[in-house]
């Protein structure tokens, strides 16, 4: 009995010496980490809600007027079309990464798909930024082209993690390409899938450079996005309160979005 207690005494003082070492180890996990949290409060959080402050402004930035920029902004023709041009932008963009980031995946490294592809099509010269619809294709283009190897090698990651087992199974029940595809990849990969296009659509739908680069929202505002709208009404429109309202506008959007995609991540993670 003696021992019994002893041994029990002595287990209850290692478990109490790991959770104290444990809580000494979150401590300076914690303060290791301090510096990084105080970086992203500056530059992430406090440009947030300054932004929101100068949206209730007026445009000389005296007189608080609540939400009546943001009431001003639902008014404006302008304002729906760059709505809809940010969601068609962002949407088809994200799109076209996923798809060509795929398929790139399972693609020889040592060969380039657009040059094969692009060398079977002899096209005649086009208005890449002269016409409306050839300008949104190409800052869509260019998007695409830069943010597809990203789901290249997000997509690398996650196939290095689908068990062989599975599509030798798969294989020995006599499944074919597509059957393996549909069946074992996309399941297995559906979480990352979902994930990266999420953070691509919130770095899609902020974009600047591209636009600004390439059409500066021409012609006649038909390629304004969010970001660069913002940027032509606060500052050179020289309205920033109006500004801000236009940025702030992507929050509910993209929340819509997160919420819809992090729900289906949690309901397949209950189901499993």
């Amino acid at each position: 009995m003696a021992e019994t207690a002893l041994g029990t005494i002595a287990g209850a003082r290692r478990r109490f010496a790991l959770r104290r070492a444990m809580s000494r180890k979150s401590s300076i996990a914690f303060l290791m980490t301090l510096p990084l949290i105080l970086l992203v409060a500056l530059l992430v959080l406090y440009p947030a809600f300054y932004s929101i402050h100068l949206a209730t402004l007026n445009k000389s930035m005296e007189r608080f007027v609540g939400l009546g920029n943001f009431l001003f902004l639902f008014k404006r023709e302008t304002f729906w079309m760059v709505v809809r041009q940010s969601c068609l932008f962002a949407i088809t963009a994200v799109i076209c990464k996923a798809v060509i980031g795929f398929i790139l995946a399972h693609f020889d490294p040592s060969y380039s798909a657009f040059n094969w592809l692009l060398a079977q099509f002899g096209a005649e010269p086009v208005p890449w930024t002269g016409d409306a619809d050839w300008a949104r294709f190409s800052v869509i283009l260019v998007n695409v082209w830069i943010g597809a190897p990203f789901f290249m090698i997000m997509y690398l990651a996650a196939l290095k993690s689908v068990p062989e087992q599975l599509y030798e199974a798969a294989a020995i029940d006599g499944a074919n390409w597509w059957q393996r595809l549909r069946y074992v990849t996309l399941p297995m990969m559906r979480n990352i899938i979902a994930i990266t296009a999420l953070f691509s659509l919130i770095v899609t739908f902020a974009n600047f450079d591209i636009v600004r680069i390439l059409t500066a929202g021409g012609p006649i505002d038909r390629t304004h996005v969010f970001a660069t709208w913002a940027f032509w009404v606060g500052i050179q429109g020289n309205d920033i309160p109006l500004g801000a309202s236009v940025s702030l506008f992507m929050v509910p959007i993209l929340a819509v979005a997160a919420i819809f995609i992090l729900r289906d991540i949690n309901r397949r993670a209950s189901e499993a």
